[in-house]
């Protein structure tokens, strides 16, 4: 028999190359198991910039200021933007690249019609606005115009109401005098009476003597006493105080003698007292009818009265009618008024709408012609925008630079 070979060595061979394969299963079912774990609190590393070159500007500034276009729809153009073939020649566009490109023109000139109405509403806003202004400024005026001539009648019967209160104070006054005319009537017709009984004794012991020259020349203290009273009595028909000193003087001389300047002075006296006790005994016989009189005196100055403070009460009602006129056209005036200013602040914001409006037609007309200008070069219209009332305000988006854009994913 021939020699056996030896078995062959159990020592491991060379391991084999590559990951082993709970390793390599793993991997396969994580691809980022690999990756280094990150602490909680590390921030997320940097996304990098996605950079935008400069002729989808146009587009992604209408996609901007157009919120007309839903969220989603305004992402998926901005995502299918750079594959649309806008930057080519329209030559070099595939068919589904002009398709798309032709319904963001007709989705933009939507949008146009939308900022033109916008507009054209902004326009007839404050339009309708000053139209209103006018209209509330006439109101205004004629207001105040009515206000000044009811509160000039309202014054007026302010003025009714003061001069019918004098009335009634006047006539308060006159009818006070009345009653006491007729309360003291009986006293005064038992004075009368008494004065002409006194008088009367006054001229049959004092004047009588005195004409006749009783009183002798050692009496003259009592003469002169005599025609002190009687000029006092005198004096309440009318005596002057020359006729006093006059009589001093005739009531010297006896009546023998014949002095003319005495004679006519005693006589002119004689007259006086003659036309004093004329006027008692008439008084005095007047009684009755002047007691008629003062009464109806006293019920004319009652109705007066009345009369008086019926013209007052309708003064008043007058007065306060007048006044709740002159509340109605101050109301209608401070009303007005409200409204004028409403209707200012309500103009500034109009115009503040207006311009915004204004220069969000600029902007997107702008945006689109250079949309337009990149979509269709040859058809491009270059005539200018057609609203001019206003200049756009220059946006981020129509300010930037030939220098990409660098916008999140």
């Amino acid at each position: 028999m021939g020699a056996k070979r030896a078995a062959p060595s159990q020592s491991p061979g060379p391991r084999a190359k590559g990951r082993p394969k709970k390793e390599a299963n793993e991997l396969k079912e994580n691809p980022r198991a690999k990756e280094p774990k990150r602490l909680p609190t590390e921030p997320p590393p940097p996304v990098p910039p996605v950079f935008i070159p400069d002729w989808c500007l146009p587009v992604l500034g209408l996609l901007g200021v157009s919120p007309e276009l839903p969220e989603s729809c305004r992402a998926m153009i901005s995502d299918v933007l750079q594959h649309s073939g806008l930057q080519k020649e329209v030559s070099g566009r595939h068919g589904y690249q002009e398709l798309f490109l032709k319904a963001l023109s007709e989705s933009f000139a939507e949008i146009l019609t939308l900022r033109q109405q916008a507009l054209e509403a902004a326009k007839m806003g404050v339009s309708e606005n000053e139209l209103s202004k006018i209209k509330v400024s006439s109101k205004l005026d004629a207001a105040k115009e009515k206000a000044n001539v009811i509160r000039a009648d309202r014054d007026a019967k302010h003025e009714a109401i003061v001069s019918a209160r004098k009335a009634i104070q006047t006539a308060e006054a006159a009818q006070a005098c009345a009653t006491d005319q007729v309360k003291n009537h009986q006293a005064e017709h038992e004075q009368t009476q008494a004065d002409l009984e006194t008088f009367t004794k006054l001229v049959m012991t004092k004047f009588v003597p005195l004409k006749e020259f009783s009183f002798p020349g050692r009496q003259w203290k009592l003469r002169e006493k005599a025609v002190q009273e009687i000029s006092g009595a005198l004096s309440k028909a009318g005596m002057e105080e020359s006729l006093k000193d006059a009589l001093l003087i005739a009531f010297k001389k006896k009546p023998a003698d014949g002095e003319k300047f005495a004679s006519e002075a005693i006589d002119f006296t004689e007259k006086l007292v003659s036309k004093h006790m004329e006027s008692l005994e008439a008084k005095i016989n007047g009684f009755g009818r002047d007691a008629q009189s003062r009464a109806a005196a006293e019920i004319a100055a009652s109705e007066t009265l009345g009369a008086a403070k019926k013209h007052e009460d309708g003064a008043v009602d007058d007065f306060i009618a007048a006044d709740n006129l002159l509340l109605e056209a101050t109301t209608a005036v401070d009303t007005a008024g409200a409204e004028e200013k409403l209707l200012g602040h309500k103009a500034a914001e109009l115009k503040a709408s207006l311009e915004k409006a204004q220069a969000q037609m600029a902007q997107v007309k702008s945006l689109i012609d250079s949309f337009e200008a990149a979509r269709s070069p040859a058809e491009v219209n270059t005539e200018p925008i057609a609203s001019t009332e206003a200049t756009a305000e220059p946006t981020a988006l129509a300010e930037t630079t030939s220098e990409p854009v660098a916008l999140a994913p």
